[in-house]
C-alpha cells in the first residue's frame, strides 16, 4: 500500500513539473512574441537534397527568438518555392540564402540543362554513328538501332527528335580491330520511356544517330527491316 502511494505522488509530482515547465515556456514565448522578439523564419519540414526544386510542402514558416534568426535565413515562404538547393538542408534547419543556387547559378553542369521531365542519357558513337563528328549542342537526332536475331539481323527507328545536350569532342581514337575513326560520348535528353528501349538497343545491339534539319519537327512511321528484305 506505501509503495503504491508513493508512486502516485511521483506520477503527481511528475505531471505538476510538466505542466510547470510548459507554463513557463509558454510565458516566455508570450513574452518574447509581445516584446516583437520573435522573427517568422522559413524551415525545412524534411531533409532536402542538393540540387532539388523546393515545393510548398517541403518548408513552413515558423517563429523563432529574434536570437536564434540566422542573418542569411530566409523569412518569406514564397522566396523559396521553386528555388533550387545547392546544399542539403536537414529537417527542422533554418533555410538559409547561400543554400540556394541563383539563377546562373541553376543552369551550371549538365544536370542545369536537362528540360523537365527529361533524363540525360549518354551514348558512344564513332565517326560514322555519331555523324561524323558533326553533332553540337542543341542539334536534334533520330536514332536508328540494329539487333541481331534468331532470324537475322534487324533494324529499326528506336527514337525520333531526341535532343542532344553534349558531346564529349575529346575522343580517342578507335583500336585498330574496331575501326570506324574515333569514340565520342553524345549525351542525349529523354524521357523515362525513350530511355529503355534506347538503353536496350545500345546494350543489346548497335546504334546509329541521324542528324535533323531545325526545321523538320514531325515524325515518320516506318517499318522494321530486315536482312532477308534487302535480297527481296
Amino acid at each position: 500500500m506505501k509503495n503504491r502511494v508513493l508512486l502516485v505522488l511521483a506520477v503527481l509530482f511528475g505531471l505538476a513539473a510538466a505542466a510547470g515547465t510548459f507554463l513557463y515556456l509558454n510565458h516566455v514565448k508570450q513574452a518574447y512574441r509581445l516584446s516583437g522578439q520573435y522573427r517568422p523564419v522559413v524551415v525545412a519540414q524534411a531533409r532536402i537534397p542538393p540540387r532539388t526544386a523546393i515545393t510548398r510542402a517541403m518548408v513552413s514558416l515558423k517563429e523563432v527568438p529574434a536570437e536564434y534568426v540566422h542573418p542569411d535565413a530566409v523569412t518569406d515562404l514564397e522566396a523559396v518555392v521553386g528555388k533550387i538547393t545547392g546544399a542539403e538542408i536537414a529537417r527542422g534547419e533554418q533555410v538559409l540564402k547561400a543554400r540556394l543556387l541563383r539563377g546562373d547559378e541553376q543552369k551550371e553542369g549538365l544536370a542545369g540543362v536537362v528540360p523537365p521531365g527529361k533524363r540525360a542519357v549518354a551514348v558512344a558513337v564513332n565517326d560514322v554513328s555519331g555523324v561524323g563528328g558533326a553533332l553540337r549542342k542543341g542539334d536534334k537526332v533520330d536514332i536508328v538501332g540494329t539487333l541481331d536475331t534468331d532470324r537475322g539481323a534487324v533494324t529499326t527507328m528506336v527514337l525520333q527528335g531526341i535532343e542532344v545536350l553534349a558531346v564529349n569532342d575529346a575522343g580517342r581514337p578507335a583500336a585498330a580491330s574496331e575501326g570506324l575513326g574515333t569514340h565520342r560520348t553524345v549525351v542525349l535528353a529523354v524521357t523515362p520511356q525513350e530511355a529503355l528501349p534506347l538503353v536496350l538497343a545500345t546494350e543489346e545491339g548497335r546504334i546509329r544517330l541521324l542528324l535533323r534539319s531545325p526545321q523538320d519537327g514531325g515524325t515518320v512511321s516506318l517499318p522494321v527491316v530486315r536482312l532477308s528484305d534487302l535480297a527481296s
